[in-house]
């Protein structure tokens, strides 16, 4: 029987709920995000924007996702999915989240679900980079 994880890239109070990058749109993709998970037998493991203020990404991008604040957080709608340790959740400082993640943790999976928000950046680059590990 295959293993597989769901990466929920991205889908945090910064960009779903408030904030400098915040887009009412990714706000609505939450129910199905939740619903793929619910439905799924698969791992789950969150992959987040969490920033300093001087990280090389704030030349690009307005201040945004700052480590330690809401905005850097998991929406509610899936915090239950968060295991008590935190062990499935990775903190990333760059767009691709894909160098963060252990490559050990990888090699458990032989299939891997990705969804979350900005789709075009950030999951793309996860992907791509998965894709050719």
């Amino acid at each position: 029987m295959k293993k597989s994880v769901i990466f929920v890239i991205d889908l945090i109070n910064g960009f779903a709920k408030s904030g400098a990058l915040y887009d009412k749109r990714i706000k609505d993709i939450i129910p199905d995000v939740k619903d793929i998970i619910d439905k799924s037998d698969s791992e789950v493991h969150f992959v987040c924007d969490a920033h300093s203020k001087d990280d090389i990404e704030m030349e690009q991008y307005p201040p945004h996702c700052i480590k330690g604040t809401e905005e850097s957080e998991v929406v509610d709608e899936l915090k239950f999915h968060i295991k008590s340790d935190g062990s499935n959740v990775t903190f990333k400082t760059t767009t691709n989240g894909f160098f963060v993640v252990k490559k050990s943790y990888l090699r458990q999976f032989d299939e891997f679900i990705l969804t979350g928000c900005c789709t075009d950046i950030c999951i793309m680059q996860f992907g791509l980079s998965l894709k050719t590990w």
